[in-house]
């Protein structure tokens, strides 16, 4: 199954189970408008070299019915190498789906987004150069409401990206022998954030 057709799949699921929501009014009853976000920063080392990268993930949503949101993402990340760096800029639609429990202040969620976007990458030796990608996430998570207005949050997440480069970029090693990118990577991860509701 392409990738492709699991964001459709979601989307579908999401807006069909719209339906399964109580109908008392909750924090993510219809009419509500959130802002969300999340910073993260990773450290690494390998036989590559060291690495650290840090990772900030803005978004804002509108509930159109009880328990679906739908709004738009950003994702922003900027990564140190010992032979190189690199900054990335993706935005791009969202959609996800908060189950309201009787307690009315922890709400399950599952969610999807398709984020567009490039990646610059400035290398120690060499020309600087550009990619364009694709990125299809997945993920799911619990939002913890702290007062009325303000929540935090948990999420598990998945990335699928594919990626496309120039077709005059001339890529190299550190013993300067031509190489071929990886035209596509993935990754799982977790972050924790804030969400503000505004009315």
């Amino acid at each position: 199954m392409t990738r492709r057709t699991l964001f459709i799949a979601m989307l579908l699921a999401l807006a069909w189970s719209s339906t399964s929501l109580a109908q008392d009014e909750t924090r993510v009853s219809a009419g509500s408008f959130m802002i969300a976000g999340s910073v993260s920063f990773e450290s690494a080392s390998s036989d590559d070299g060291d690495r650290s990268t840090l990772i900030i993930n803005p978004e804002f949503g509108y509930f159109f019915a009880d328990g679906l949101e739908i709004g738009a993402a950003v994702l922003v990340s900027a990564t140190d190498r010992d032979n190189s760096s690199t900054s990335e800029l993706l935005i791009g639609p969202k959609a996800a789906y908060y189950f309201a429990l009787p307690t009315e202040t922890i709400y399950p969620f599952l969610g999807v987004a398709v984020l567009f976007g490039a990646e610059t990458t400035e290398p120690v030796l060499g020309s600087d150069y550009t990619d364009t990608r694709t990125t299809f996430e997945f993920n799911g998570g619990v939002m913890l409401m702290v007062n009325e207005h303000v929540g935090i949050n948990g999420t598990l997440f998945y990335r699928a990206t594919s990626i496309d480069y120039d077709d005059d970029t001339d890529f190299r090693n550190e013993a300067n022998e031509p190489i071929t990118p990886a035209d596509s990577e993935t990754g799982i991860g977790v972050s924790f954030g804030l969400n503000v509701f505004l009315n």
